[in-house]
């Protein structure tokens, strides 16, 4: 079988405990290779100045593209109490979601194969559209767009500008965690700000780059976060 993305992330399993922690679901959400690590406080940390930003209300909705087993949302759900939704590649994360999440509404499901259904108050992608191709990105926008009726998040996005930095630290920890075979061959896809901010505003949507990494996440200075506002 030749390797991608899609299989990896599809086949994507841990090991099972009973205590479905926030640390948890951070690891199970791939946060848990040396790459990418960071901590529950931090997590919820970022999640907290991100709904500051937008302004986030109770009952609000929000849907993430790869979802996981939810550990993004996760503060949405507890400190906000929004109703969240979200759709994954791997059944294991996606009934973990259900399980921490229970008045969610998680599917296994491609981004390619989404239907369009529902609107969401806000739509968020989380350390996910690196493993997107240009044509699957722009699927991602188009559908995106499609479904938030007031902001979009993409968040943990590499910087095309710091790609050889971040290609040596990346294959730096794979070799000392020995798992560069199970990635051999898969390359992240790699942007550049204005990029996205220049696809949004031809989507006449308002975006911006907002100052919030991934807190105690090693990569973090590779990476950066867009926040786009429907006019």
């Amino acid at each position: 079988m030749t390797n991608s993305w899609h299989n990896i992330w599809s086949r994507r399993n841990f090991e099972f405990t009973s205590d479905l922690s926030l640390d948890f679901l951070i690891k199970a959400d791939g946060f848990d290779q040396g790459i990418g690590d960071v901590d529950s406080d931090s997590w919820v940390s970022i999640c907290v100045a991100y709904a500051k930003a937008m302004d986030l209300q109770k009952d609000m909705s929000i849907f993430e593209f790869g979802c996981g087993a939810g550990a993004f949302l996760k503060p949405f759900y507890d400190i906000y109490r929004m109703r969240v939704a979200g759709i994954d590649l791997s059944p294991f994360l996606i009934d973990v979601a259900r399980q921490v999440m229970p008045h969610g509404d998680f599917n296994m499901c491609s981004i390619e194969d989404y239907v369009l259904y529902e609107k969401y108050d806000v739509v968020v992608s989380n350390s996910v559209i690196h493993y997107l191709n240009r044509e699957e990105f722009g699927t991602f926008i188009d559908k995106a767009t499609a479904i938030a009726e007031r902001f979009i998040l993409i968040s943990d996005i590499p910087n095309l500008q710091t790609k050889t930095e971040a290609e040596e630290y990346r294959k730096k920890i794979m070799l000392q965690n020995s798992i560069e075979k199970k990635y051999e061959g898969l390359c992240h896809t790699y942007f550049k700000p204005m990029e996205l901010i220049n696809r949004f505003k031809t989507k006449n949507w308002d975006c911006k780059l907002v100052p919030i990494g991934s807190l105690g996440s090693t990569q973090s200075r590779f990476r950066f976060s867009i926040l786009a506002t429907k006019i």
